[in-house]
């Protein structure tokens, strides 16, 4: 596990990168599960790690994923639900 105090008064996406980092410094592995809320769903957060590991956080519905959800006709929160569904 990785901490850093930081000021309130920033972004958090230009954290994660080397939050992992430290922790790739630390633990000598591969295949390692990142779990984490959607702050860390930006795509050049997820490619860095997906390299060689694992990510595991809901996406942010903004941007083009904002616009698939729309174009559902469902409300955001039911898109999530919805994908869990069994057929």
């Amino acid at each position: 596990m990785v901490c850093e105090v930081v000021a309130g008064n920033a972004a958090d996406d230009p954290l994660y990168v080397p939050a992992v980092d430290r922790v790739l410094q630390i633990v000598d592995g591969l295949g390692l599960l990142f779990i984490r809320n959607c702050k860390m769903s930006a795509l050049a957060t997820r490619s860095h790690i997906a390299h060689q590991q694992h990510y595991l956080c809901p996406l942010a519905l903004t941007g083009e994923l904002c616009g698939a959800a729309n174009r559902s006709g469902l409300p955001s929160g039911d898109m999530a639900r919805r994908s869990r569904r069994r057929p």
